[in-house]
């Protein structure tokens, strides 16, 4: 082994212990909110309906107003002013919270006057967003330091426990049987021991005791000065359908859409886990590190990043039925074929998504913008044309499209970056797996077998395809179980 490689070890080795601790905690913090999410999908369609709309809706205007993108930014920001790091902390805080507090009232009065009957729904809803670990405000932005360092452990530590309070609140306390409302609160309810854990522990709340820091906002605005453009046409992309379907059609359609997507949400999550880790590692490879071994790092996450997420969609159809009666109580068995279809539009998604966390990290920013354009014009023509005629099943298609012609742009980046990152035969060899496991695990899916026969054929073809067109090799294969066991000697250097 040659110098160079030794001398990169330790790296790569605390790379694969952190992003192997953080699919760990996310696998474990998703076992629990399935429990939750169980219970919430076994509330009546149109109550599921309600209760998504509101949160969408949310969600919506809270990410234009409140983080607009600057999540990303931030990392990058706090990364390179280490010196400054409690300076930074505690003025984005303050910033974020003041930007909040603002949107609280716009948002209370507009849901006031359209929404009267359901407008606590709506204020419980916003209060349990800025509160909780799965959305990008105030307990996101409490986690930042730890994040930045790698620490994941903690903080999916308490997403577990989040999970598992939010079952226990919705089974043995909620008022039964449940409705929009109820979840809310228990939604609410469920985020507040983590969020006072993380603000008390390593002295955090000490951080915010300080006079805030004008430059720090400017630095931060100058980063965030094309990801606000950017969360513009990526929160349209990601909740228009929502809004379609509530004009075209109804809220039990609404709530189907919600079921598919909060179904697909373990697999989403796990995903989006590692692009978080992946980023502060790019920045320093590409920071520190000559240019070949950075590409040569890249251009291994990017291919077992996408072969991880065809595993996953390959594991989670092959099972659909059983995946869908189980994770709604059977509420949403007659729409299964909408789910079946819904997890492999996570495939394209998965690579745009690492692929605007790699442009945060290079300070490439600027080039994100055409992502979410994209996605949005193609979502919104294609959903005008096709959710009036296939409802829930023409807002998947759309976005399945909008993925698929984004990805694309996706790979032009790539290559602008450098050629080798992902080469054309292996562009060739994915496609072909993913349209093979497709066609094996549709008749799978249709046919009688038993059910637990299913995830071995599928995955039997699968890793079958994978060393027909060298994907992957026994030697990487090894390499990575080798670095990921022998992860904690990383700490000894």
């Amino acid at each position: 082994m040659s110098s160079i490689d030794s001398s990169h070890q330790p790296k790569v080795k605390s790379f694969a212990r952190s992003t192997l601790i953080n699919v760990v905690g996310q696998v474990l913090a998703q076992g629990s909110f399935f429990l939750a999410q169980r219970e919430v999908l076994g509330m009546s369609l149109y109550e599921n309906g309600v209760y998504y709309f509101f949160l969408q809706t949310v969600l919506f205007v809270m990410v234009l107003g409140a983080d607009f993108g600057v999540s990303s930014a931030l990392q990058r920001v706090m990364i390179e002013s280490k010196e400054r790091i409690d300076e930074v902390f505690r003025t984005f805080f303050f910033a974020r919270i003041a930007l909040l507090f603002l949107i609280a009232i716009g948002l209370f009065s507009v849901f006031y006057s359209l929404y009267p009957s359901t407008v606590d729904v709506a204020i419980i809803i916003f209060f349990a967003c800025a509160l909780s670990a799965k959305t990008p405000f105030i307990r996101y932005t409490l986690e930042f330091k730890r994040r930045v360092h790698s620490d994941f452990a903690l903080i999916n530590l308490l997403q577990v426990v989040d999970g598992i309070l939010f079952f226990v609140l919705l089974r043995f306390v909620a008022e039964q049987p449940l409705h929009s409302r109820s979840v809310a609160w228990c939604y609410l309810g469920s985020s507040i021991p983590s969020f006072l854990v993380i603000l008390f522990t390593q002295g955090l709340w000490k951080s915010l005791w300080g006079s805030v820091s004008l430059d720090v906002l400017r630095n931060i605005a100058k980063e965030c000065r094309f990801l606000f453009s950017t969360q513009i046409f990526y929160q349209i992309y990601d909740k228009i359908d929502t809004f379609f379907l509530q004009t075209f059609a109804t809220p039990i359609d609404v709530g189907v859409l919600g079921a598919v997507y909060r179904t697909g949400s373990p697999f989403s999550t796990i995903l989006f886990s590692i692009g978080q880790a992946v980023l502060p590692q790019v920045v320093h490879r590409f920071g520190q590190e000559d240019k070949t071994n950075a590409i040569d790092f890249m251009s291994k996450v990017v291919r077992y990043y996408l072969i991880l997420s065809i595993s996953i969609a390959v594991f989670f159809t092959s099972i659909m039925t059983f995946v869908v009666d189980l994770f709604t109580k059977g509420n949403y068995n007659a729409y299964t074929m909408e789910f079946f279809y819904f997890i492999w539009t996570y495939i394209p998604s998965s690579l745009i998504l690492l692929m605007l966390e790699i442009n945060v990290a290079l300070d490439r920013a600027k080039s994100n913008m055409i992502l979410p354009i994209t996605m949005a014009i193609v979502t919104v023509l294609c959903g005008v044309m096709l959710i009036p005629m296939y409802g829930v099943l023409g807002a998947i298609i759309s976005k399945g499209i909008a993925f698929v012609v984004t990805c694309v742009l996706v790979v032009s980046m790539l290559w602008k970056i450098d050629a080798s990152i992902l080469r054309v035969s292996t562009i060739v060899a994915l496609i072909l797996v993913i349209c093979m496991m497709f066609t094996v695990n549709f008749f799978l899916f249709t046919s009688q077998l038993p059910i637990f026969v299913k995830p071995f054929i599928a995955f039997g073809c699968f890793i079958s395809l994978l060393f027909i067109f060298r994907l992957t090799s026994m030697g990487e294969i090894q390499q990575l179980l080798r670095t990921i066991l022998h992860s904690k000697k990383a700490n000894s250097y």
